[in-house]
């Protein structure tokens, strides 16, 4: 038997390197057992009530994080965009101007008004009613929108009080 027993012994070693040689070259080529597999530490398996209960909150925060944050800054743009109009641009300025009998509202060219109470009529230059698109007109009609043309135009109150919203240069003369 000790034939049989050494020969035994030396089919177990060979049986051994090989199985040592296996491993040791799988692992160097990073291919041990179960490594990139589904399942393994690698590449593990997740399971529904981690999808539901960790990540999908995690990712509609992440999310909803990301938008809120552009949606603040589209509103400061906005918001930037509206102050630079209100805060003085000659463009988009708007001004109430207060008025009584005798004053005369002169307009420059181009400015644009709008009679929201009292009246008048034209005193000087041309005013075009662009509500109605009539041009030359000589009595104001409240709530209607004139623009000054050429050389600019006035506008005599004609009655005790007016207000006019004014877009444009202009002055208040009487």
């Amino acid at each position: 038997m000790p034939k049989d027993w050494k020969k035994l012994l030396l089919y177990v070693l060979i049986i051994v390197v090989v199985a040592g040689v296996a491993v040791y070259f799988g692992i160097l080529a990073g291919k041990s057992f179960g490594a990139g597999s589904a399942g393994s530490q690698t590449d593990p398996l997740i399971t529904r009530t981690y999808l539901e209960e960790q990540f999908k909150p995690e990712l509609e925060t992440a999310i909803n994080d990301l938008v809120n944050a552009r949606v603040r800054e589209i509103e400061r743009s906005i918001d930037d965009k509206i102050s630079a109009g209100i805060s003085g641009s000659a463009d988009y300025e708007m001004s109430l101007a207060e008025l009584y009998k005798g004053q005369v509202l002169k307009l420059s060219e181009g400015a644009e008004v709008i009679f929201t109470s009292g009246g008048g009529e034209v005193a000087l230059g041309a005013l075009t009613d662009v509500t109605d698109g009539f041009d030359d007109i000589l009595t104001i009609v409240l709530l209607h929108k004139y623009v000054a043309g050429t050389g600019g135009g006035a506008v005599a109150v004609t009655t005790d009080t007016a207000e006019a919203v004014v877009r444009g240069e202009y002055s208040v003369v009487g």
